[in-house]
């Protein structure tokens, strides 16, 4: 007798600690930051990471807009940054004037000087 398994999707689905991440793009010619607390890693080789970013958000539209952005890794030290960055928008507020700015060879993906941990990344895909 074969018996077909049911995946229960409950059981399958794991969450495991994720870093919260800030990541800086430039959205209608400003730099601008925001928190992200789901960022996965999708593939090694080629390396490849998994934000979740809602379509509304100001910092979507400047990856739309560039098609770069970086992924900083803040320390327990750039806590108070991390929730600036995820409490305010970059409508209304200028997040880069409380940032140090460094850049690499992405023009559009500013980094923040502060995280010991730093990539620029090339938008893949949008789903």
């Amino acid at each position: 007798m074969v018996a077909k398994a049911r995946l229960d999707v409950a059981s399958a689905f794991h969450v495991c600690p994720m870093p919260v991440v800030i990541v800086g793009t430039v959205t209608d010619g400003r730099p601008n930051f925001m928190t992200v607390a789901w960022a996965v890693k999708l593939e090694s080789a080629p390396p490849l990471v998994g934000l979740a970013i809602g379509r509304r958000q100001h910092t979507a539209k400047g990856i739309q807009q560039t098609g770069e952005f970086s992924v900083n890794f803040p320390s327990r030290e750039q806590a108070v940054l991390a929730d600036y960055c995820g409490l305010y928008s970059g409508r209304h507020e200028d997040k880069a004037a409380r940032i140090e700015i460094f850049r690499g060879e992405l023009a559009s993906a500013p980094m923040v000087g502060q995280c010991p941990l730093t990539m620029e990344c090339g938008l893949q895909q949008t789903v």
